[in-house]
């Protein structure tokens, strides 16, 4: 009798390690075969957002697959290819006129802010003292995409707000497809002054002089992470922005941006 219950023991427990090696390879196979994620991500944002996603993967185990380019080009990609799971271009605007035609589930942030400032060589050849001193004759001004980029579309408005804008426009020498060319093209000698984000100057103190904008019209943008309506995980594409939000501002700040509310947000 005692030899009896011994195997029907031994029985027993075998059928429940069988079953325990089953679930971990289950859970291992569905590890295994979870798809990366795909983020469209503004070309401004890609130091910090390299570094927010090498943080995910490491703690959840899952790819982050990522096409960075201007805000409008990613807002195309988007509207062309109707895929992908996070949209984090790099303004609350062009997130709104995603939302608009229908590709936009939920957002959270905003992660950091886009704040436009004016800088200069060192030197400041030009004398460049205010944004309204971009309308003077001796200036060769360099920009973002005017209508491309998030920070290109705010630097318009600013130009507007100054009752100046024309006069700054022609002082225009050149257009850049991303806001972080803008600082490395005055680095290459063209120009005497640029509209570009504050986290240029920040991260290059020694290269730049900065001219803040007055308040009273600068357009300080939001930088929010969405997630897709087309996504197929979407409570994965859920937890990466949650994750952004979470984890993001910290990283941002760190790569030169600004994280606390200005005293007037881009609407």
């Amino acid at each position: 009798m005692a030899i009896f219950f011994l195997l029907a023991s031994m029985l027993v427990l075998a059928a429940c390690s069988e079953k325990t090696d089953n679930a971990k390879t289950e859970k291992q196979e569905e590890k295994e075969a979870a798809a990366p994620l795909f983020a469209y991500v503004g070309a401004g944002l890609k130091e910090p957002v390299e570094e927010i996603i090498a943080m995910y993967e490491e703690e959840f185990d899952q790819k982050v697959e990522v096409s960075y380019n201007h805000s409008g080009g990613l807002l195309t990609q988007l509207d062309t290819a109707k895929t992908g799971d996070i949209f984090m271009p790099g303004g609350m605007t062009f997130v709104q006129t995603a939302e608009e035609k229908g590709h936009i589930q939920m957002i959270e942030g905003p992660i950091a802010y886009h704040t436009p400032v004016v800088i200069t060589p060192k030197d400041n050849p030009a004398n460049i003292q205010s944004i309204y001193d971009l309308a003077k004759e001796n200036v060769e001004l360099i920009v973002p995409e005017l209508e491309s980029t998030a920070l290109g579309k705010t630097a318009k408005k600013i130009f507007e707000n100054t009752k100046l804008g024309a006069e700054i426009e022609k002082r225009i020498l050149t257009s850049v497809e991303t806001g972080p060319k803008v600082a490395a093209t005055l680095q290459l000698g063209q120009g005497n002054a640029a509209l570009a984000e504050y986290s240029a100057w920040a991260k290059q103190k020694d290269q730049f002089h900065l001219v803040e904008i007055d308040p009273a019209i600068n357009l300080v943008d939001e930088i929010p992470c969405a997630t897709t309506t087309y996504s197929e995980q979407p409570e994965a594409a859920e937890q990466f922005a949650k994750f952004v939000a979470d984890k993001g501002p910290e990283v941002f700040e760190k790569h030169g941006f600004k994280i606390t509310p200005p005293a007037a947000v881009n609407q």
